[in-house]
């Protein structure tokens, strides 16, 4: 049991953490060679609701969505448990303990989205919620994986790299909350109540206890 807890709390030398870049990078070449449009799509995506409703359309077609969803995961692990924060060393049990958090979390936001849904009798309209609220996460681990690299190897302040990719992730946020506020404003049929109790409980009051958490 002790040696079980120890090796939990025991440091990860630099060759783990290139091992896991190559492998990330090896996966989104993947993505890249074999579902090439889907990735060029999704990140448009992300910033068109031209191209947004097109991937919705052919979402049946391209099959590249459910691989990105790990990939922000391990790469948004990876910034938060960053030594550079403390000054410390990559630690096994620290990665494990934000994997767990951050995969729990985005869980519950689906579950919670759907479960709003069904309540006000509009699963058909959170369809395009869930859409929308998972979209930017996905087109974020791509574009936040090479502030890691840097953060890791670049030559410069590696909290410098950190704050910039963290900067990107919260553009990305308050351009999926512009987006939502469209959606619900230009949806007719979709409550503006119903549009505000999602924004507050799922993707502000989050954030909120997050900054709080780092800043204490």
């Amino acid at each position: 049991m002790i040696d079980l807890t120890s090796k939990l709390h025991a440091t990860l030398h630099n060759e783990w953490i290139f091992i896991t870049c190559v492998l990330l990078l090896a996966a989104i070449a993947f993505l890249r060679v074999h579902f090439g449009r889907g990735l060029w799509l999704i990140s448009q995506a992300a910033f068109t609701q031209r191209h947004a409703n097109q991937f919705l359309r052919e979402t049946n077609n391209l099959n590249v969505s459910p691989y990105l969803l790990p990939i922000f995961v391990l790469v948004l692990t990876l910034f938060v448990a960053h030594p550079s924060w403390n000054q410390t060393s990559w630690s096994i049990l620290v990665i494990l303990k934000y994997a767990f958090w951050i995969s729990f979390f985005l869980v519950v936001k689906y579950l919670l989205i759907r479960w709003i849904g069904h309540i006000f009798q509009q699963l058909y309209l959170f369809e395009e919620v869930i859409f929308l609220s998972f979209l930017f996460e996905k087109v974020a681990g791509l574009l936040l994986f090479p502030f890691l690299v840097l953060s890791v190897y670049a030559s410069f302040d590696s909290v410098t790299c950190l704050m910039l990719g963290l900067s990107l992730l919260f553009f990305f946020l308050l351009l999926k909350w512009v987006r939502m506020l469209y959606f619900g404003f230009f949806k007719r049929s979709f409550s503006k109540t119903h549009l505000f109790i999602y924004l507050c409980t799922l993707e502000i009051l989050p954030l909120v206890v997050i900054i709080k958490y780092f800043l204490l």
